[in-house]
């Protein structure tokens, strides 16, 4: 038998990676409304190198060094979905011929591919539920105002914008406040009921003395 350190202790078996671990290729950094900001870009990647990326309307070409004798070219499609023009949306196509899924991210490993294909997992999928909660609040709270459950709406935000996140916000205070609220409530009518007690006790009369 080898030693307590030995062979590939402590490592999970069967663990995805996170898409945060990945050099990601987010078609919103290139979006203007609903179409493609055409030009030449640079994007960093692992191991100090970079990658040249060219956009045009219907794709992005991926150019760089990948290693000392190879370079790697790449062509990502870029498609829509929506028969009005004002609400169509943009996606990235996975380049890899058995998926072409439709994605609005790509994930770098050799080349761009989709977190399906890498078997890449949101760092929000290892939450619990819990605190799950407490990073949607947090996520509020960078939008609007929010101080011990109460909201405030921010300066030039609309209505119908502001009423659903500051409903949602007053949910989730509740939710993860409230058993401490609670027992705040309990510890505070208890220390009460003891403060009662003692003044009754000492504004009582004392008994007539014997004679």
């Amino acid at each position: 038998m080898g030693s307590l350190m030995s062979g590939r202790f402590g490592i999970r078996h069967g663990q995805k990676r996170f898409t945060t671990d990945l050099p990601c290729l987010n078609l919103r950094h290139f979006l203007v409304g609903n179409r493609v900001r055409l030009g030449s870009y640079r994007m960093a990647v692992h191991g100090g190198l970079s990658l040249a990326l060219e956009t045009y309307p219907n794709q992005i070409i991926v150019g760089g060094p990948l290693g000392v004798w190879r370079r790697l070219v790449q062509a990502i499609s870029i498609e829509t979905s929506g028969h009005i023009p004002s609400r169509q949306r943009v996606w990235l196509s996975c380049p890899n011929p058995k998926c072409q899924r439709r994605v609005i991210a790509l994930y770098f490993k050799d080349e761009f591919l989709c977190r399906h294909c890498l078997n890449l997992a949101y760092p929000s999928q290892s939450l619990n539920r819990r605190h799950r909660l407490y990073a949607e609040y947090a996520r509020i709270e960078q939008r609007i105002g929010v101080f011990d459950g109460a909201t405030v709406r921010p300066k030039g935000m609309h209505r119908s914008t502001y009423q659903p996140l500051a409903s949602r916000a007053k949910v989730l205070y509740r939710v993860l406040n409230g058993p401490l609220v609670e027992a705040q409530a309990r510890i505070r009518q208890a220390d009460l009921a003891s403060i009662k007690a003692r003044c009754n006790k000492e504004t009582e009369p004392k008994g007539t003395p014997l004679r």
